[in-house]
């Protein structure tokens, strides 16, 4: 929580609006496997590998874009 409101504080005081969600994933490759390969999570109705990595790389490139998106803000 320190972390949020240290950076909204920077990114309003820099003309931004402050962030109102933050997710984070702990393990991609897990979400991935049991929501596209095992099933076990709710929410889609595509199933196989392919989704899987197509989900996988969405989520890496998301990484990176936000990673260079604060780096670049401060």
């Amino acid at each position: 929580l320190q972390t949020v409101t240290w950076l909204n504080k920077h990114l309003m005081e820099s003309g931004r609006p402050p962030l109102r969600e933050i997710i984070t994933i702990n393990e991609p490759n897990i979400l991935a496997l049991n929501q596209y390969v095992l099933g076990i999570f709710p929410g889609s109705l595509r199933r196989g590998p392919n989704f899987a990595q197509t989900a996988i790389v969405n989520m890496m490139r998301a990484h990176v874009k936000i990673h260079r998106l604060l780096h670049e803000l401060y």
